[in-house]
């Protein structure tokens, strides 16, 4: 039931939410995750609250959840700190590096080392099957009723490549001292337009399509390493494909560039000036992110938190026996509907006081399980570095930081093991930004074998596009990567490690602890 807000503070508190959250009310005992929470609507939430003088942090509406209990730590504190200064241009440039930056640029910075790490991986070429490690192409349908328009399309991509920095990106991998991406004045995002209207193999010529953007690779050095096209599919309905380096973006920033393009775009067919919703650059930009990891490489307290994680958990490994060495390398994906335990599902993590994210990752731990015999292991949790300051979310790039969770089969029921999971997500949350690449990995090629992702875009994309229309193809280089969507568990392996059989175990795996856990959260 609703309670509404009793005092001045949980007055002002309940409003900041409803207007990020975009709820009519919100009663001070509504869970932030039952309002459709998220590390990254944290992220905004508390920027806005400490722009009304509060001081919160994203650790605090993760940890608190309610109005009430936030208002009763508030009620303690004093006014919000003001924020960091924004990185100028170049400053993250080592000196001796600053003349030998070319011209034509709006900013240098270095690589993170997890963009590093991509680069290396993508530098190597192909492997065996073809594809090139974090070369991805994606595309979605968008639906309209007017008829295309190539002019006001193209309109729209330079009003948004002049915004954001990653549209306008390239990398010196050796030039300076330090690998750098070089933020350049103006790069020309490339755009080609196919009909497909009438044409009887329309559906082969996209696969057609994503199999040529996936055998052209990017020459890093050239900016941007971003490529659209539009396939024209029907008078009501065209195709938005973006063929990209993982090294410079990363999901969310992808699905938000969707968005942004169609709304600048819509502006543009309205007569409206180019910049559109959201028109003016980001407060903060990718160099603001960089300097995130290089603070916490800095930090003692974020170095020795993850040494001493991989010191006491095991690595995880998947099982020899479930792999074929000898078999070519080949990247496929099994998926693993659970729609209809949805609803459950949601209501089992409001009764735990947890995210949904939080319910999935716990199934998927279980399930890791139950393929060792280590009681006490670590694997890969993918999460996101942005800094903690309004505007983040709005930040085009590689924010991606996948690093160890640690986990023990101690927990007698679901119940035990959700809230245990969840205590682990916000206890690590601040050491998030230590870059994976330099966690110890004890010897091993990968700190992590298998990673665990969680995705919900419905903040980004709403009709406007058609996510369920999505066609594309692009791999990650881990040997089992396992992401969860809203009804969905997508596992995406390398047949050398996961054969085809064992990934159809493995998605059985999967089902039947999303079933055990959404039967009885206390079982």
């Amino acid at each position: 039931g609703y309670t509404a807000p009793a005092t001045e503070l949980q007055r002002r508190v309940a409003a900041v939410w409803a207007d990020v959250l975009g709820v009519d009310r919100v009663g001070v005992h509504d869970g932030f995750f039952d309002l459709g929470g998220h590390s990254i609507r944290a992220l905004v939430l508390a920027a806005a609250l400490r722009e009304d003088g509060l001081d919160v942090s994203v650790r605090d509406l993760l940890e608190l959840r309610t109005v009430a209990e936030l208002c009763a730590v508030l009620a303690g504190r004093g006014a919000a700190a003001p924020a960091a200064p924004a990185v100028a241009p170049v400053a993250l440039v080592p000196p001796a590096d600053r003349a030998l930056l070319p011209s034509g640029l709006d900013d240098a910075y270095p690589l993170t080392q997890v963009q590093l790490g991509m680069l290396v991986e993508t530098l190597s070429g192909a492997g065996p099957d073809g594809r090139r490690p974090y070369h991805h192409v994606v595309s979605f349908t968008v639906h309209d009723e007017r008829p295309f328009d190539e002019a006001a399309l193209r309109a729209a991509v330079a009003a948004v490549a002049a915004r954001h920095d990653v549209l306008r990106t390239s990398v010196d991998p050796t030039g300076c001292s330090v690998p750098m991406q070089l933020v350049h004045s103006a790069a020309g995002v490339p755009l080609r337009v196919v009909d497909l209207r009438g044409t009887a193999d329309a559906e082969e010529r996209v696969r057609r399509f994503v199999a040529e953007e996936t055998d052209a690779p990017f020459d890093p050095t050239v900016a941007p390493l971003l490529r659209l096209a539009v396939l024209r599919e029907t008078d009501a309905a065209w195709r938005l494909a973006v063929t990209f380096s993982h090294v410079v973006v990363e999901g969310w920033s992808l699905h938000a560039l969707f968005t942004e393009l169609v709304d600048t775009y819509r502006a543009v067919l309205a007569g409206l000036p180019a910049e559109g919703p959201g028109g003016s650059p980001p407060p903060v930009r990718f160099a603001d992110v960089v300097a995130g990891e290089l603070a916490a490489l800095d930090s003692a307290a974020d170095r020795a938190h993850w040494t001493g994680l991989v010191g006491r958990y095991a690595r995880f490994t998947l099982p020899a026996a479930w792999g074929d060495p000898a078999a070519p390398a080949r990247w496929f994906t099994t998926r693993v509907r659970f729609d209809d335990l949805l609803d459950r599902l949601r209501e089992h993590a409001s009764a735990a006081r947890v995210s949904l994210k939080s319910v999935l990752h716990a199934a998927h731990l279980a399930v890791l399980g139950r393929l060792t015999t280590e009681e006490r292991f670590h694997s890969g949790l993918v999460g996101h570095i942005r800094p903690d300051v309004a505007g983040a979310e709005r930040v085009f790039g590689m924010s991606l930081n996948t690093l160890p969770f640690p986990h023990d089969r101690s927990a007698r029921t679901w119940r035990e093991l959700v809230t245990a999971v969840h205590a682990t997500e916000i206890a690590q949350w601040p050491h998030r930004r230590f870059p994976a690449p330099a966690v110890p990995r004890g010897g091993a090629a990968r700190l992590t074998e298998v990673f665990f992702s969680y995705l919900d875009f419905d903040d980004v994309v709403d009709d406007r596009v058609d996510l369920g229309s999505g066609v594309g193809g692009g791999t990650t280089g881990f040997p089992l990567g396992v992401t969860a969507v809203p009804g969905e568990l997508e596992l995406t392996a390398d047949a050398r490690a996961v054969t085809p059989a064992a990934a159809r175990l493995l998605a059985g795996l999967y089902r039947e602890a999303l079933a055990a856990l959404a039967a009885d959260l206390d079982g």
